[in-house]
């Protein structure tokens, strides 16, 4: 079962970033460290990481992997993953290293690789005002996206 982090600390942590520019983690409970990511990337950010414009080419690769053929779903989404821009290419490489160590820890954080990337493949790439049945679709393929990023981050080249 996955832990929520406390709320009132994940403000007071949030509040000490934009008073100082920054906040020293190292020592906060990794549920609350957890949240503060969810929040920035769920009400700071304005869209989409991935960008919308590279939106549907990311969800393609998804819609054609083909799981026997790893070598070449690792060439198309390095071919997509090339065209972002600088800061989100960098951005979203430190988000994907940053979940394989969560992943390797799943016995204390109870975040294995299928939750993080329910819990917040959603949040890195999505797109406003899809109806229902569309948005459940790419719902499934952002998560299996950020799944296989997080599989394969040692294999891209960021």
């Amino acid at each position: 079962m996955r832990i929520s982090g406390t709320d009132v600390r994940i403000k007071e942590l949030i509040h000490e970033y934009f008073e100082n520019g920054s906040v020293d983690i190292s020592n906060e409970d990794i549920h609350d460290v957890a949240g503060i990511f969810k929040r920035f990337f769920l009400f700071c950010l304005k869209g989409s990481i991935f960008t919308l414009e590279l939106y549907e080419d990311f969800l393609d690769v998804e819609r054609n992997n083909d799981i026997e053929d790893e070598e070449n779903y690792l060439q198309e989404l390095q071919t997509v993953i090339n065209k972002l821009p600088k800061w989100n290419r960098e951005t979203i490489h430190e988000v994907v290293k940053f979940f394989s160590i969560l992943k390797d820890h799943e016995e204390k954080t109870k975040m294995g690789i299928k939750n993080l990337s329910i819990v917040i493949g959603p949040t890195l790439i999505w797109k406003e005002n899809l109806p229902l049945d569309r948005y459940l679709d790419d719902n499934q393929l952002s998560c299996n996206l950020v799944t296989n990023m997080i599989i394969y981050h040692d294999r891209i080249e960021w």
